[in-house]
């Protein structure tokens, strides 16, 4: 009994020790709240992808249009926020809503139905926007962990771990699959690699057929090529 009690006791100070940004919690891998912050991690890459999350969420924020609710990421300190074309469809304007529970009304600026994205404009003089770290470069290879930050199901903001299965050409779209799980609001969401650098915009994911986690996300190069043509006429709504 005595040893059963002390092999307890380590156990319960080592899972402890693990999440030293709450200490003396006990908690579990992959589980947040509403600001973030972990409710049960019982492991140090738990914490790893807790402090990941908390670092991307002020930059995280729902699009709520009349095509339906999706997320986006805030690309500029002054508030340009890039979704998919989809979530924004044919609406002039969206409702944006930040993780802080705060409302801003956004004009829609570019869209590009074959790219699948859009760039949303927001007025909040309150505040200077926080922005990613654009993944560039070689991208990660086959294996690789990524990070899905979004706002599925209208269940509140979540984050999923999943790998890079593959790199996909549909036509002359490039997409990033993984296995990550991503439902309906994740659209227009985040995509991040493990130092939490913003990989991708997550478009879409295979329903049916026995597809099980097979979900994509359309790359950064895809974006900074799509941002870059924003100054043509053929980028305007």
């Amino acid at each position: 009994m005595a040893l059963r009690t002390l092999l307890l006791l380590l156990t319960l100070s080592a899972l402890s020790g693990a999440c030293r940004s709450t200490p003396g919690v006990t908690q579990a891998p992959g589980q947040y709240d509403e600001n973030g912050v972990h409710v049960v991690c019982h492991s140090s890459s738990a914490c790893r992808v807790c402090a990941l999350y908390r670092k991307a969420r002020p930059y995280i924020v729902r699009l709520e249009s009349s095509s339906g609710d999706g997320a986006g990421v805030v690309l500029t300190p002054d508030g340009k926020v890039a979704t998919n074309a989809h979530v924004v469809g044919r609406a002039r304007s969206v409702n944006i809503h930040t993780y802080d529970d705060h409302t801003y009304v956004g004009k829609v600026v570019a869209t590009s139905d074959q790219d699948d994205l859009a760039v949303v404009s927001m007025r909040a003089e309150d505040r200077t926007w926080a922005v990613p770290v654009l993944r560039r470069g070689a991208p990660p290879k086959v294996g690789s962990k990524v990070y899905v930050i979004g706002r599925p199901l209208g269940l509140g903001w979540t984050v999923t771990r999943g790998t890079i299965s593959k790199y996909y050409l549909d036509g002359m779209k490039t997409l990033i699959e993984t296995d990550a799980d991503i439902a309906t609001g994740n659209s227009g969401g985040a995509m991040l690699d493990g130092k939490g650098q913003l990989l991708g915009i997550v478009t879409t994911r295979i329903d049916g057929r026995g597809a099980e986690n097979v979900a994509f996300a359309r790359p950064t190069e895809a974006l900074i090529a799509f941002l870059t043509r924003l100054g043509s006429p053929e980028s305007e709504p």
